[in-house]
């Protein structure tokens, strides 16, 4: 069998080219089902980890270098200044290449320790420029790197932390990510305890997907997917959904009207399950955590209001000392989206469960 990472594509003149690492090239007839072969006599296959493709040309590269085909044939990779096809070592590259990409400007080449941008220049003798990128770190794996091929930023968990690249820098992002899986603890609420639980183990497993230009997704677990964290790029903003799955993938469909419906999840049966915001049977939590008036004096709390439809309960587990939470208190109805929780304690945590899309919550308290 192949991992995913085996197996890479690049599309040049609307044809797919399936190439699985050593082995060789391909491509899929749509018409009769089959894979047949694509041979390109021109590269030594057995170096060959991959390919991919830019401004028209079917782009492959080993561990040292990186080829591009000729403009007339793309299994044409014989050197040529008439057809265009070309390649080499790539000297600005630290280490052996790990994975390739496309970008919006010709394609990124990945090693352990740096990213070098090969950058298109419409010269057919001298078609691409490569150059490091600043501040970019290492590759680690291909499932690690999320990417959409006109996309200006391509995000990658490095050596370093998650970082956003584009051809001409990189710079660190989200680091509470980098540093909660480091930490490899799996975090969980247990609702019917009204505590966070933790799991230790020796290696969390993780996944990036770049859904809709905007939603950033780490799938994480054990040792298979059942976690995962969606960042919002445009709002900076974090969540978490937890729910078993093998990949993360973007479809749309007739549901999908806005982009965040269009993050599917698929489970290894093959089911598909995808984002619903019309969903009001879902199990959300939300905490509010720590809130305080003051450090040092106590806050009794009277009504919570919350800005945007919402159903489910909310609860208060106060805390009268550091860290020391005590048993929940329940709110009551006060009003459409409010509730009535009188309570006194040094901090209050507000859990909000069930299903709700929510802007803006509303306290009304007194200091004690």
């Amino acid at each position: 069998g192949f991992s995913t990472e085996d197996i890479t594509i690049g599309t040049v003149g609307n044809k797919s080219y399936i190439y699985y690492k050593h082995l060789g090239c391909y491509y899929y007839n749509s018409a009769d089902g089959f894979l047949y072969a694509a041979p390109t006599p021109a590269l030594t296959t057995s170096s060959i980890l991959g390919i991919t493709s830019a401004f028209g040309y079917l782009v492959a590269y080993s561990t040292t270098g990186s080829f591009w085909s000729s403009l007339l044939d793309p299994l044409d990779f014989t050197p040529s200044s008439v057809t265009g096809a070309g390649g080499g070592n790539v000297t600005d590259i630290d280490g052996l290449i790990q994975f390739v990409a496309p970008h919006a400007t010709g394609f990124i080449i990945y090693s352990k320790a740096n990213a070098v941008a090969a950058t298109y220049t419409g010269n057919r003798q001298y078609p691409f420029q490569f150059k490091e990128i600043y501040s970019s770190r290492g590759g680690i794996a291909l499932d690690l790197l999320a990417y959409e091929a006109n996309a200006e930023s391509q995000y990658l968990y490095t050596t370093g932390g998650m970082q956003a690249i584009t051809n001409k820098k990189a710079e660190l992002i989200i680091p509470e990510v980098t540093d909660f899986l480091a930490g490899k603890l799996i975090e969980d609420f247990d609702v019917s305890v009204n505590r966070f639980t933790y799991k230790k183990v020796d290696t969390i497993r993780k996944k990036v997907k770049l859904i809709a230009s905007r939603y950033l997704i780490i799938s994480y677990g054990e040792t298979s997917f059942t976690h995962a964290l969606i960042f919002d790029i445009a709002l900076q903003k974090l969540g978490k959904i937890v729910h078993s799955h093998t990949d993360v993938f973007e479809f749309i469909s007739l549901q999908a009207e806005v982009a965040k419906e269009s993050i599917c999840f698929l489970a290894e049966s093959g089911e598909v399950s995808y984002v619903d915001l019309t969903n009001t049977d879902a199990l959300g939590i939300l905490i509010i955590n720590k809130v305080q008036a003051t450090n040092s004096k106590f806050m009794t709390l009277h009504k919570v209001s919350a800005d945007d439809q919402y159903s489910g309960t909310l609860y208060d587990l106060p805390s009268l000392s550091d860290n020391i939470l005590k048993d929940k208190v329940l709110g009551t109805s006060a009003s459409n989206n409010s509730w009535w929780i009188p309570n006194t304690a040094k901090a209050h945590n507000l859990v909000i469960q069930g299903s709700f899309s929510l802007d803006l919550v509303t306290l009304t308290y007194s200091v004690a």
